[in-house]
């Protein structure tokens, strides 16, 4: 999860397995998100050293975003609601994945 705090740009969602990330493109949609699907994860990000393990992936992030790291990207510039709803949408997709049953 990377930079879900914006209201910038667009909710990119990768995995690597197609699967994945049709499930975290639907619940990025039930939330309210406009998901973009970003296909297969790759170089650049926190989730490459787990995938260089043999091991699944999924990457949700909000780009471009054009304070991201500079001395702009301030806690009073977070936009609380889309921040919200991308960890919901993220929760269900881990409790999906983990068999967690939902309240």
């Amino acid at each position: 999860l990377d930079v879900l705090w914006s209201g910038q740009g667009s909710f990119w969602i990768g995995a690597s397995q197609d699967a994945h990330r049709d499930l975290a493109m639907q619940a990025a949609l039930d939330e309210g998100l406009k998901a973009v699907d970003g296909g297969q994860p790759g170089v650049g990000s926190d989730h490459f050293p787990f995938l260089g393990e043999g091991l699944d992936a999924i990457w949700c992030t909000r780009q471009p975003d054009p304070r991201y790291h500079t001395v702009n990207d301030t806690l009073d510039r977070i936009d609380l609601d889309q921040a919200a709803a991308a960890v919901r949408s993220q929760w269900a997709v881990l409790a999906e994945l983990a068999e967690v049953p939902q309240r």
